[in-house]
């Protein structure tokens, strides 16, 4: 994938190559996980969006197959922050929004999963910036990736006790038919629940990369998403 950040005077002073290099460095902890067949390859543009982060549908752009571009309000050197904002639009490409119909009553679990992707990136390069960072003089940096991302799940509003099943029974059919009802914090109570799933099989961002466009409620939903994914797929 090849990465071009837009110069933008809405950067600050976080310098383009810097955040080109950040965000090829979340795309690569996705990739790397993912086989040949599901990588995402092509060209990415980022530009600078102060009205927040968004995963552009092509027709938007009148974008090739292979293009995509992602807006992110980010500034200054906030890397966390950066790594936030486009592992959250990142995994919307990971699960081919640009093909899911935009009135999909499923878009509160679409979010929920990427509320979970960036989660999960920052995580991820918390502790392989120990020896890979994108520069030497981040290694350190990682440390407030790890803050970073436990403050994100410490959160009061993310907090759940209940088991996902019970939250998908109290919230599913709300969200589903209501979408003032959707928050961010909401859907993260689910989102969390998967961490762990995640952190021990990584691979099963595979499972994200065939996602079906269906508007079934959930209890049917996973049974189509199970058979539409390679078998190796289905133990995660």
């Amino acid at each position: 994938m090849e990465i071009t950040v837009e110069p933008n005077e809405g950067w600050g002073n976080a310098r383009v190559s810097n955040i080109q290099r950040l965000c090829e460095n979340v795309a690569l902890h996705f990739n790397e996980k993912l086989r040949d067949e599901y990588k995402i390859n092509g060209n990415l543009t980022i530009i600078y969006r102060s009205q927040g982060p968004r995963a552009f549908y092509r027709w938007s752009f009148n974008g090739e197959p292979d293009e995509y571009k992602i807006g992110l309000s980010a500034k200054d050197r906030f890397w966390s922050q950066f790594a936030y904002q486009f592992g959250h639009e990142f995994c919307h490409i990971l699960h081919n929004f640009d093909v899911v119909s935009p009135d999909n009553p499923n878009s509160w679990f679409f979010e929920s999963l990427c509320e979970l992707a960036n989660v999960w990136v920052i995580r991820q390069m918390s502790k392989t910036w120990a020896y890979r960072a994108p520069y030497q003089n981040w290694i350190d940096y990682r440390h407030a990736l790890a803050d970073y991302a436990q403050g994100l799940l410490d959160a009061p509003g993310t907090q759940y006790s209940g088991t996902a099943k019970q939250w998908i029974s109290r919230w599913e059919d709300i969200l589903r038919e209501d979408t003032s009802a959707f928050d961010y914090s909401r859907v993260s109570q689910l989102s969390y629940k998967f961490l762990n799933i995640f952190e021990e099989h990584p691979e099963a961002w595979n499972a994200i990369r065939q996602m079906p466009d269906s508007h079934e409620k959930m209890s049917t939903y996973m049974k189509i998403w199970y058979n539409k994914v390679d078998l190796e797929d289905n133990n995660t």
